[in-house]
């Protein structure tokens, strides 16, 4: 099995993947018939096998030219630091790889501002979440990142829905022409479709 597939069959497995019997309306406004609930992978085995996912999607090389993790607050923020963790265990490369996040509001004590980490100027930064829908999420974080002199160089999620854009192009790519960062996926709806047929 490839990673879609073995990330798939085992986000089935524990649930992660659920299909209720009305349609569910998803933070996008957008109504579907499944939800991806990626906070349903939180024992110690899950974070284990979706770090070394997500590692195995980064690659050791985009992996070795990075300065840190960094995703959108909830679920990228939980998944910044165990992602590192996955890109050193896998690789033993880049000792230094750091994990950042930010909040929605500036904090006055403390680190203060909005991120969390240290600073990202200078630093190439991939951003993670949990799932590719609009591209809202990561789109903000790319601004973020942006406007704190950090450079962003992916972007990587566990689940690319592959939804439609005004364009007609999906999400992924609409946000990889526009940003100019490539986007990857752990796994996407092809994969859920053969997870379901098995």
């Amino acid at each position: 099995m490839d990673r879609g597939q073995r990330f798939v069959e085992y986000a089935l497995r524990v649930g992660a993947f659920q299909f209720p019997r009305k349609k569910v309306v998803l933070k996008s406004g957008k109504q579907s018939p499944y939800f991806f609930n990626s906070k349903l992978l939180n024992s110690g085995q899950d974070i284990e096998m979706i770090s070394d996912l997500y590692a195995e999607a980064i690659g050791s090389e985009l992996a070795d030219d990075c300065d840190g993790i960094i995703g959108p607050p909830l679920a990228g923020t939980i998944l910044a630091g165990p992602i590192v963790m996955g890109i050193w265990r896998s690789y033993g490369v880049n000792s230094n790889l750091r994990c950042y996040s930010y909040r929605k509001e500036p904090k006055t004590h403390g680190e203060g501002g909005i991120v969390t980490g240290g600073s990202l100027r200078s630093k190439k930064v991939i951003i993670v979440d949990d799932a590719m829908t609009t591209g809202h999420s990561v789109s903000e974080a790319f601004g973020i990142v942006k406007a704190h002199g950090g450079i962003p160089i992916a972007c990587v999620v566990a689940f690319d829905r592959q939804e439609r854009g005004a364009s007609g192009l999906s999400m992924a790519k609409e946000f990889e022409e526009e940003f100019s960062i490539p986007l990857m996926a752990i796994a996407n709806m092809r994969d859920l479709i053969w997870g379901l047929s098995q």
